[in-house]
């Protein structure tokens, strides 16, 4: 327990289960694990299981990112998703993307909108690539053309993404001819090009992304914003998410594996209300690794950078 992220027991009963682990230390190593044994031996083993630790069957042991059901343990190991809040809104995540369910993601920004988003696509188990394009950076004739290609259709991103996901950042900002034929694609799986009529056969992913509720309002067609919200993920600020602390020290271990923090800095983070999210905590640990003399970054370190301000709490905040 004192060497790796996990407890021994829960370690030991999903080897047991036949499970090959991919462990982490808590300097920021990685090992994969399996246990080597005949189908009688699991079957003992599993037995023995059920007498000592049956809430274990149920649960799954390990960390909250593994809990969420349908997915390879792999698949969170670049993430810190530990906020209780947060692992329940992506519980059904994988099973939404591999039923092929639109799946819109809303937050702030730096929230890590495209980190789920391509979360959701690693999940849906698809053969084809990901496609993302950013509604923003296109007027009416540059969308249709991404979207839909040229005559022949062959560069459309509609048609590369069949058996793919496409993955469109501000949703909100397609233009309008854009969106019905999107909604024809989610109710039938097929497009006709606005060009030539031509009738294409796509089913991909889709996966949409919004920061602001009002402009989805507002600007989305009522068709179409139905059906994208097939399946909703909320991204709560990064000052509402109970595992801050653990965020930061992923994030400066990925710049420094022997970093530690010191007692307090979890608590020094808490009292800033991060209006940057992820963004700014990357760019605020960032400055403290490389200020920090050693491998152990204290409070002073963070004091140097952030404002000696309280948090502004809201309602129902978690701390």
């Amino acid at each position: 327990d004192s060497v790796f992220e996990q407890r021994f027991e829960d370690v030991a009963l999903r080897l047991v289960k036949g499970e090959t682990l991919r462990l982490r230390d808590r300097m920021g190593s990685a090992v994969s694990a399996r246990c080597v044994a005949n189908k009688a031996s699991f079957a003992l083993a599993m037995r023995l299981a059920q007498k000592t630790m049956p809430e274990f069957l149920t649960t799954a042991g390990g960390s909250k990112r593994d809990r969420i059901s349908g997915v390879d343990g792999n698949l969170f190991r670049d993430v810190v998703i530990e906020d209780d809040a947060l692992v329940a809104q992506l519980r059904s995540l994988p099973e939404a993307a591999q039923r092929n369910t639109p799946i819109h993601i809303h937050g702030a920004v730096g929230t890590g909108k495209e980190v789920i988003g391509r979360l959701a696509h690693a999940a849906s188990r698809r053969d084809g690539e990901l496609f993302r394009v950013d509604a923003r950076l296109l007027d009416g004739p540059s969308a249709e053309k991404m979207l839909f290609g040229d005559v022949g259709g062959q560069d459309s991103l509609l048609v590369k993404a069949a058996t793919g996901t496409l993955l469109i950042d501000e949703v909100a900002n397609l233009p309008l001819t854009v969106q019905a034929v999107l909604t024809r694609v989610i109710d039938a799986g097929e497009f006709h090009h606005p060009a030539d009529g031509k009738l294409y056969k796509v089913s991909p992913l889709l996966v949409t992304l919004s920061t602001d509720s009002a402009v989805i309002n507002e600007n989305l067609l009522s068709a179409l914003k139905y059906r994208i919200e097939g399946f909703v993920v909320s991204l709560p600020a990064l000052r509402d998410r109970s595992d801050l602390g653990q965020i930061a020290l992923r994030m400066a271990r990925s710049m420094r594996k022997d970093v530690q923090f010191a007692h307090g800095v979890a608590a020094r983070l808490l009292q800033y209300d991060w209006p940057g999210n992820l963004h700014e905590l990357r760019s605020v640990v960032s400055r403290a690794v490389m200020a920090a003399e050693g491998t152990v970054i204290h409070t002073h370190d963070f004091d140097a950078i952030l404002p000696m301000v309280a948090r502004n709490d809201h309602p129902g905040t978690a701390c």
